[in-house]
């Protein structure tokens, strides 16, 4: 991805925003700073997985190496979620924010810079 790096900072300004906003409701909770802490690893290990899946189906490589990566942005996802759901449900719903807050950095580094792709 020729953005990835814009969308990975947009991405830690939006989630950094929730925490911010978050305090006059939760106070500080750190189940809630868990599961964005959780959520912002997630996503940024999958947005390097997901780059690595796209071009070795794009690029002619093995694809079955591909089909084996995307079951591993997979179990990401189900380790971020198990551990949130140690955390509390603060920390689920701060998952939740944290997929938002990584839409938002995609959707806001293509309105500044083109294709985030």
């Amino acid at each position: 991805m020729k953005n990835k790096r814009k969308v990975v900072k947009l991405y830690f300004m939006f989630t950094i925003a929730a925490e911010i906003l978050s305090l006059p409701f939760l106070g500080f909770d750190p189940g809630f700073a868990a599961g964005l802490f959780t959520g912002a690893a997630a996503f940024t290990v999958n947005l390097a997985l997901l780059e690595r899946v796209v071009y070795g189906l794009t690029a002619g490589k093995n694809k079955f190496t591909a089909f084996l990566i995307q079951l591993g942005r997979f179990l990401v996802f189900g380790a971020a979620g198990v551990t949130c759901a140690v955390f509390g449900v603060n920390a689920v719903i701060a998952l939740g924010v944290s997929a938002i807050t990584f839409t938002a950095g995609i959707v806001t580094a293509a309105l500044k810079g083109g294709n985030p792709a």
